[in-house]
């Protein structure tokens, strides 16, 4: 039997998925699509438009399957009030420029089409197409799939005749494309293959990547079966919907021989710096993006900063156990929530490590970075004082709250300190405050009244305290008592921050305190379509991760 490339890639994917599924504590943050995802990577096929990408672009970002329609609709119903009354008030402007006059055409084709129909009638577009954004060099291109190529040049066409204006079109070969020359950058736009490109840039790099961008070539070699495309969604657990980097050693590539730096810095790059920059795009690889869900529940999306094992190993020992923010969400949902958890003094000594490779590159690239590095060296290094070195992190939760006559109330909250020894914490606080103000806090792990109802602000009830095991917890209203309960009880890595809220009641409370949405130009569809949304950081597997979710109502 013979073994084919095809065969080999596919097992490879495989093996990385199966690796990747070898979960631990420091992957406690990562989204819970990433496992599902990681064991369909080896069965997604490539599109033929991704026949067009390089296979050593420095970035790219590309779809293998389309968004769900119903997505589509969603986000259209919730967007269509904002945008009819734009449109019509573009439809009804007097008579101008030919471009002017192309864009009130264009605002009155789109009045009763902000659909998908609307969309495939007019521009060719469907729900299903499919689409990437990739570097020929450093020249960026747009390709997206077309259900009807016919009808978005038929449009363009019968609109710029409508308004007077005169498209300019060229051709290379056999192919037409229209051609937008300011001077400075070209702007390129082709209608071939059953797709719509799209591109941008200064014209000599335009003009040389120019037949892979109109179509008239294919770069050799290419990603026609998805090359490293698919491999990163293998690796990070990113879904069909989207995935790609930016790859550090290529972009340099690019860069060098495009004489980029000598461009920036007159001079061009010195000698020693080329080593230094590549050893920097080897423990810094990739910045890898993509999707990790979008469904009518939810849209989430991840950023990975690849990095080197040794680097992700120093930083997965910067997490810690900070109560309630497992998993990137809170205990249970607030109407706004922030925190973060780290071990400060390894902190410390890895900002100290990154300030002696700043000096070391300095030296190489920038003798201006010696001195930044020196003088990050000098703050960073100042001793922790005793009780900060054993804090762990904080979390606030807003959990409700209303607001009458421009008055909050019924604010439900808490916050919480964790912390080795928070007792030290506290002693250390006292210490700061002058004598007589800090009313005596029991250390018993029970709650206590230090501020009755409405002392520290209007509307605010009773603050009350507890010094717990491992957390100083400060508490307001029943709910937010409970919530820090049931948020102690949840223990395990917490991300190194996180950040929640909730949009379409943040928005209703906005409403309540300066007027309707409407007059404050916000849109009660989007009030009632998008919920709580959350973006949190952590050590994956791989790197350092920052990801998005918001969740639909």
């Amino acid at each position: 039997m013979r073994i084919t490339n095809k065969a080999v890639a596919s097992v490879l994917l495989v093996a990385i998925a199966a690796v990747g599924c070898k979960k631990d504590k420091a992957s406690d943050s990562e989204p819970a699509k990433a496992d599902e995802n990681r064991a369909a990577a080896a069965q997604v096929t490539a599109p033929s438009l991704f026949a067009h990408i390089p296979a050593d672009t420095p970035y790219v970002l590309a779809s293998f399957e389309a968004l769900p329609a119903s997505y589509w609709k969603m986000v259209g119903d919730s967007v269509r009030p904002m945008m009819e009354p734009l449109l019509a008030e573009l439809a009804a402007a007097p008579d101008g420029e030919p471009a002017a006059m192309f864009a009130r055409g264009l605002a009155r084709e789109l009045q009763g089409n902000l659909n998908e129909a609307g969309f495939k009638k007019l521009f060719g577009l469907s729900s299903s197409a499919r689409w990437a954004v990739y570097g020929v060099g450093l020249v960026p291109v747009l390709r997206v799939e077309l259900a009807d190529p016919a009808a978005l040049t038929g449009t363009v066409e019968r609109l710029a005749k409508e308004a007077g204006l005169t498209l300019p079109t060229a051709t290379l070969g056999d192919r037409s494309y229209w051609r937008f020359d300011d001077g400075d950058a070209v702007v390129v736009v082709a209608v071939a293959d059953q797709q719509i490109v799209l591109s941008v840039g200064p014209a000599p790099l335009v003009d040389k990547a120019l037949p892979f961008i109109v179509g008239t070539e294919k770069p050799t070699p290419n990603m026609a079966d998805g090359g490293a495309i698919k491999e990163t969604l293998a690796r990070h657990g990113f879904s069909s919907y989207g995935a790609g980097y930016i790859d550090s050693a290529k972009l340099l590539n690019v860069l060098t021989v495009a004489d980029f730096f000598k461009a920036a810095a007159g001079d061009g790059m010195p000698e020693a710096c080329k080593p230094k920059l590549a050893e920097l795009a080897g423990r810094f690889p990739r910045l890898a993006i993509g999707y990790d869900e979008v469904s009518e529940q939810a849209t989430a999306m991840r950023l990975v900063l690849e990095m080197d094992k040794g680097l992700v190993g120093k930083l997965s020992e910067l997490q810690v156990e900070v109560p309630g923010m497992v998993g990137g969400k809170l205990t249970e949902p607030a109407l706004l929530g922030f925190g973060a958890g780290v071990d400060l003094v390894k902190a410390q000594a890895l900002a100290l490590e990154l300030a002696d490779g700043l000096a070391a590159f300095g030296a190489a690239c920038n003798p201006s970075l010696v001195e930044d590095a020196a003088e990050m060296k000098a703050e960073v290094g100042k001793p922790l004082p005793p009780p900060l070195a054993k804090v762990r992190g904080g979390l606030v939760a807003l959990l409700d709250a209303t607001v009458s006559d421009g008055q909050p109330s019924g604010i439900e909250a808490y916050a919480l300190l964790a912390s080795d020894d928070p007792g030290a914490v506290l002693d250390a606080i006292a210490a700061e405050v002058p004598p007589g103000k800090m009313p005596t806090i029991e250390r018993d792990g029970a709650f206590h009244t230090v501020l009755p109802a409405g002392l520290a602000m209007p509307g605010l009830g009773a603050i009350d305290v507890a010094v717990k095991d491992k957390a100083v917890v400060v508490v307001t209203g029943k709910r937010g008592t409970s919530g820090a309960e049931a948020a102690l009880a949840r223990t395990g890595k917490a991300p190194l921050f996180l950040l929640t809220y909730d949009y379409g009641k943040l928005m209703k409370l906005g409403s309540q305190a300066m007027g309707p949405l409407a007059a404050m130009g916000m849109s009660p569809q989007m009030a009632a379509t998008f919920g709580t949304a959350a973006m949190w950081g952590y050590v994956s597997d791989h790197g350092l991760a920052v990801a998005f979710r918001v969740e639909n109502q």
